[in-house]
């Protein structure tokens, strides 16, 4: 809590992926939009998905593609401990491919998009 609170952000879904291993196919198969916003009362931000890697998985990755089908588009994000990535997960396809052996954990936070986000993003750069 203190890691999300530390976004200062307003946030709603706070979830613990627990995820077995899984082959490449398997998350491909798996590729998918959310479906954040249609309860969202008008006026609010719009919401994204933060992943925080809880574990190190280097081997592992967050696949990402703007067409579910396009494998060109198709992007890998390495899961190393305390990787972080924020994606609008209405607009990208996304799954986890998680190599093994182990079991991965990480954190996935739906957060509102605000102006505090933007500082907060800006504030991780290098």
């Amino acid at each position: 809590m203190r890691y999300v609170n530390g976004l200062s952000n307003r946030f709603g879904r706070i979830q613990i992926i627990r995820q077995e291993p899984t082959s490449l196919r398997q998350a491909r198969w798996g590729l998918h939009l959310d479906d954040n916003n249609r309860l969202n009362p008008t006026g609010n931000g719009w919401v994204v998905r933060l992943w925080h890697q809880l574990t190190d998985n280097p081997d592992s990755a967050l696949v990402l593609r703007r067409d579910q089908f396009d494998r060109a588009s198709e992007v890998r994000v390495p899961l190393r401990k305390g990787t972080q990535v924020l994606v609008d997960s209405e607009a990208v396809f996304h799954s986890g491919y998680h190599k093994g052996p182990e079991t991965r954990y990480g954190l996935i936070i739906s957060l509102e998009s605000t102006e505090h986000l933007d500082a907060w993003v800006r504030s991780q750069l290098p």
